[in-house]
């Protein structure tokens, strides 16, 4: 017997995982030769799993044996700490090289906790993949909403390959109402983020739509798209007064115009109108004069959004008063301080591109250090810089030519001018010139 063990050693070491795998399929958890035959096998998984030797597939398929083993019943894989520690800082080889879709779950068991920064692509690229039965696609997406840090973030790993030709149709569906229904902006924490957020998830809807699509996938797609904008404004009522908001509506009522949706996209607006109104009432009583000039910023972002919005505007001033003061126009529109204040506010915008167009401006400096410091002082500051890149700002940027076109980043032609407020806050008084980058 005792010449006869290193021989069985051996041939357990080799084909430990295909007996194990054998008994896995076939569990007799009352059986006590089925419990010893089993742990002594998963005592053989679990040993390559502790070795550094052991490369990156067999340490996957060790290590989705012994969760096997575990969820199948195996007393002894029980007390065992099984975790994917290796896994945890670099990227594990693809799921379809497990051969049992029993394997494939085990090993997205052990996963689904990791928050690595390959995790993104690694979940977009198997979830197409033909190795996933239900429970394995279930636990794939739940790793994916756990994973994702935002919405944009939650569609950019689910419907990053729907615009693939070979995604079968079904699947798309799937994966699009599963995307509606785990679409969380409550994770941002102010209505500024989700709207940036907000506008992100839409110009990549509209990317997918922008693709050849089924026409069910295409209905489901812009389902989404109001979606988004319902639960973005359940968790920030106040996100439909901000810039970014009413670009992505713009986008979405674009989209939907061009490609035979007019009835949705006149819905949507609809929708949307009715709120927006009644907070900017809202903010022009409560706020005075500067929620009055605040919300006046915000008319021409509005006017581009929604085609009928001046139509809504005058029908909606008639019984209300705090909305026909944004119809008032007159010296004091701008809602500046002071007198010097205003005198700043149009001086430094002149001053500005003089100052700028001197081949030689080393000579003008100090006077226009002067003039900014004296400004400064009655609280009107520049904001930005020539030639400086930055995201669109639809409050605080003005293009030099209207484009209809989405926009992302854009350069400073010429900078905002701003009071700034003893709290660090300020109120744009003349938005910066810009153009597309």
């Amino acid at each position: 017997m005792q010449g006869s063990s290193p021989q069985i050693q051996k041939l357990s070491e080799n084909d430990y995982s295909l007996s194990l795998e054998k008994l896995l399929l076939d569990p007799k958890k009352s059986s006590s030769d089925w419990q010893v035959a089993a742990a002594r096998l998963t005592a053989i998984a679990h040993s390559k799993t502790l070795s550094a030797d052991t490369d990156d597939f067999e340490y996957l398929r060790s290590l989705a044996l012994c969760r096997w083993a575990q969820t199948a019943g195996v007393i002894e894989a029980k007390k065992k700490n099984i975790q994917a520690i290796r896994f945890r800082s670099m990227a594990p080889p693809q799921l379809e090289m497990l051969d049992k879709p029993e394997l494939v779950n085990a090993a997205l068991d052990l996963m689904v906790s990791i928050r690595g920064d390959w995790c993104k692509d690694y979940i977009a690229a198997h979830l197409l993949s033909a190795r996933l039965d239900k429970k394995g696609l279930s636990s794939l997406l739940k790793w994916a909403e756990k994973t994702s840090q935002s919405a944009v973030e939650l569609l950019e790993i689910v419907l990053l390959n729907v615009k693939s030709s070979s995604v079968d149709e079904k699947k798309a569906l799937m994966l699009i109402k599963f995307s509606e229904l785990n679409l969380d902006f409550a994770k941002n924490t102010s209505a500024e983020s989700a709207s940036i957020n907000l506008l992100e998830a839409v110009r990549f809807i509209n990317a997918l739509l922008a693709a050849p699509q089924p026409k069910k996938v295409v209905s489901a797609l812009t389902s989404l798209l109001k979606i988004a904008v319902h639960k973005v404004r359940i968790a920030h009522p106040a996100v439909v007064l901000l810039g970014p908001f009413a670009l992505a509506i713009r986008s979405i009522l674009d989209q939907l115009n061009t490609t035979g949706h007019k009835k949705i996209a006149q819905e949507i607006e609809l929708q949307l109108i009715g709120p927006t109104l009644s907070l900017m009432a809202d903010l022009c009583s409560a706020g005075g004069q500067d929620g009055t000039s605040y919300v006046k910023t915000l008319l021409p972002v509005f006017k581009s959004a929604y085609r009928n919005f001046d139509k809504h505007l005058d029908e909606s001033s008639r019984t209300n008063a705090s909305l026909l003061q944004l119809k008032a126009s007159g010296p004091n529109h701008l809602n500046l301080e002071d007198t010097a204040t205003s005198i700043y506010a149009r001086l430094l915008p002149s001053w500005h591109d003089f100052y700028t167009s001197q081949d030689d401006s080393s000579k003008l400096s100090l006077l226009n250090s002067s003039l900014l410091e004296a400004a400064k002082l009655n609280s009107i500051e520049l904001l930005g810089t020539l030639g400086e890149v930055l995201p669109f700002d639809p409050v605080s940027h003005r293009l030099q030519n209207e484009d209809k076109t989405s926009i992302t980043n854009v350069r400073i032609l010429k900078p905002a001018v701003i009071f700034k407020r003893e709290n660090s806050t300020y109120r744009i008084v003349l938005p910066a010139i810009v153009s597309p980058v």
